[in-house]
């Protein structure tokens, strides 16, 4: 099972796309409800984003060079989650 954590409307700093949910993939150890500084991926264009006190901010990759190769998997393993749950 998913834990799903709502929030304020946003948008996706990228594309726009409206979003008011955090969900976390099967298999990611890290628990509760997210936090400012946690990392998420845009659902719509499947972009890396870090959460803010006021929405979503995009990761590049000189920043994403700087996770930690655990944090890295958990987000390519959230894009996975993503892509296959469209099929």
């Amino acid at each position: 099972m998913v834990d799903i954590y709502r929030h304020d409307e946003t948008i996706c700093p990228n594309c726009g796309h409206r979003l008011n949910a955090l969900a976390q993939a099967p298999g990611i150890s890290e628990t509760g409800p997210p936090e400012v500084g946690d990392h998420s991926v845009c659902v719509e264009c499947l972009l890396r984003l870090e959460l803010t006190d006021l929405g979503y901010r995009l990761v590049d990759d000189n920043e994403l060079a700087t996770w930690t190769r655990e944090e890295r998997n958990e987000i390519q393993q959230t894009i996975k989650f993503i892509t296959a749950s469209r099929n």
